[in-house]
């Protein structure tokens, strides 16, 4: 297996820093605390090591982001899809946020804490890579379009995203008096959507990123299996990993 010698010295050097300091490591797994009840907390903190046996160790890591508060069957899907990913060399941080105790009066401001902790949590990874970040449906959608607005990212993979902030998909108390304006970031880095079936792609090419992302936006349909959920087969993870490869990553 090729071992990365950039990431064997960065390992050797930051992990024991990151356990004296920190002491919460347990099998790859991190629990944090809310801070402040208008903050957004954390259900799941997840580090999966590319394995031993994977042919070889990719540098770039995948955050799979998630929001199960709104969209509940997205942190179990990713559980499958980062268990595949980890044995093709990646390292994987799987990453539920919760929003705040307290309700916030609109959307923007829930944006920013979601944010916020969002970028704590891939700071605590050390990995000096940016990385692709991966979300699951709208609400994680949400959060992670606000956060490559701000932060670099060497790609982003929205599975089943709103259209816009308009949506009907977004469910109602994700954007508390509204107050969140269209993302208007420049697609300049590979991003993949992937959509269910011919009603999912109709719904990617009237968006904006279906309009206006041409060159660096591509479209993945899938159409599933007809039993159970379409995210729960290999479909969907066999043309993420084709995506990946296309986008150099």
């Amino acid at each position: 297996m090729f071992v990365n010698p950039l990431m064997q010295r960065l390992r050797s050097s930051i992990k024991p820093a990151v356990l004296s300091s920190f002491g919460l490591f347990t099998s790859g797994a991190l629990t944090t605390t809310r801070h402040s009840s208008t903050a957004a907390s954390v259900k799941k903190y997840l580090v999966r090591e590319p394995s031993p046996s994977a042919p070889r160790e990719v540098p770039t890591p995948l955050v799979f982001l998630s929001a199960s508060s709104w969209d509940t069957s997205a942190r179990t899907d990713w559980v499958a899809w980062s268990g595949m990913l980890v044995q093709q060399g990646f390292t994987c941080i799987e990453i539920d946020l919760a929003p705040p105790e307290v309700p916030l009066q609109n959307g923007e401001e829930l944006m920013e804490t979601f944010v916020d902790q969002l970028s704590q949590q891939i700071r605590l990874s050390m990995n000096p890579f940016p990385p692709v970040l991966l979300a699951h449906s709208a609400g994680a959608s949400l959060i992670a379009q606000s956060y490559i607005s701000s932060h670099p990212c060497s790609a982003l993979f929205l599975l089943d995203p709103p259209a816009s902030i308009t949506d009907p998909s977004i469910p109602p108390n994700l954007l508390p008096g509204g107050g969140l304006k269209e993302f208007d970031y420049e697609p300049r880095f590979p991003i993949g959507v992937m959509v269910l079936g011919e009603e999912g792609e109709k719904k990617f090419e009237g968006s904006r990123l279906g309009r206006e992302g041409t060159g660096r936006v591509e479209c993945l349909r899938v159409d599933g299996t007809g039993k159970g959920s379409v995210w729960e087969g290999n479909e969907g993870r066999v043309a993420l990993e084709r995506w990946m490869d296309r986008a150099g990553i």
